[in-house]
């Protein structure tokens, strides 16, 4: 009545329930939840499923496989940007991780009528994935609390409002969402995946400028998106040429926080081509926060070999005999 018809067309019932979660109480939850959301407002609505961070765990061959669940979607969220190690990664690493993905990180994960071999899609539920971006080097939250919010503080302004993109750092956030839309697409699968949804529309100011589609459009950095049945990856080409055709110089790469920190602090330049900074060649080194668990396991396991040696003196001291009324004890 309202014309919204095409605004809202479909619902999530959890958003991010994690690994932890009962699986078949999660279960009963959804089977539940379709029930009353499809009684409610009708066949037509489309439900979206949130998968615990473990797709894999759905495709038992058995879960929502029916034509009736025709229009609900295992729902996967990606991110590159969470951990110290992917932050420091170089551009190509990026999309390579994007192209080639560690297991319960790909969209073939689920859903399928034969499990093991994935070659029959499910005629029921399908795959989605709501919420990826193309921020690659700075921790969102890290952002807020260390920036952003003592700048507000202190000046009454947030820090990084101008910010601008360099153009090569646009080029690789171009191609950087090419390769992840034709990877969540997977058209060498038919019939498994229907799309993506970008996370998020948009953003106040400069400093999260890389979570903003609308800038993004604005800029060009969004690439030109693919009609209704046409395949981005009929496009922009596959991941592995997108992977190809990407700059390897790491002069784009700002990882915060452990990283680039003056890039992101209250006084930086507002654009990263300004920034002057020594080039890096690629690495493949652990980050620090990984090298300080080695380090630390290497002394646990130094200081486990010093105790067995001193125990195997003691146990040796112990055999001696008594000489005259002195016995050498431990």
């Amino acid at each position: 009545e309202d014309g919204l018809d095409d605004v809202i067309t479909g619902f999530g019932l959890l958003n991010e329930p994690f690994g932890d979660c009962n699986k078949l109480n999660y279960q009963m939850f959804l089977d539940n939840g379709f029930e009353i959301m499809k009684s409610t407002l009708g066949d037509d609505i489309q439900l979206y499923v949130a998968d615990m961070f473990q797709a894999d765990l759905f495709n038992d061959g058995k879960w929502w496989l029916e034509p009736k669940y025709q229009g609900t979607y295992l729902d996967s969220h990606y991110y590159n940007i969470f951990s110290p190690y992917s932050r420091s990664m170089s551009p190509q690493d990026h999309i390579e991780v994007v192209c080639h993905p560690e297991p319960r990180k790909r969209i073939d994960d689920c859903c399928f009528e034969d499990p093991e071999n994935k070659t029959k899609p499910s005629q029921g539920v399908g795959r989605i994935v709501t919420e990826w971006s193309a921020a690659f080097d700075c921790m969102p939250g890290n952002l807020l609390s260390q920036v952003i919010m003592p700048g507000i503080q202190e000046n009454g302004v947030a820090p990084l409002m101008d910010r601008t993109l360099s153009p090569e750092r646009q080029d690789f956030l171009r191609k950087f969402m090419e390769a992840q839309i034709v990877s969540y697409e997977d058209a060498d699968t038919p019939g498994l995946s229907v799309g993506w949804f970008f996370w998020t529309f948009k953003t106040e100011g400069g400093a999260y400028a890389e979570w903003d589609f609308l800038r993004g459009v604005r800029e060009g950095w969004v690439p030109t998106i693919a009609p209704p049945n046409v395949s981005s990856q009929s496009i922009y080409g596959t991941c592995d040429e997108i992977h190809a055709r990407t700059n390897e110089t790491m002069d784009i790469v700002h990882a915060f926080p452990w990283g680039d920190e003056p890039y992101w602090g209250v006084n930086v330049p507002s654009s990263d081509s300004q920034q002057s900074k020594p080039s890096k060649e690629p690495s493949t080194e652990p980050s620090i926060m990984n090298r300080l668990n080695w380090l630390l396991i290497v002394a646990i396991l130094l200081l486990a070999a010093l105790s067995h040696v001193l125990r195997k003196r003691c146990n040796k001291r112990r055999q001696y005999s008594t000489i005259g009324s002195i016995e050498v004890t431990c």
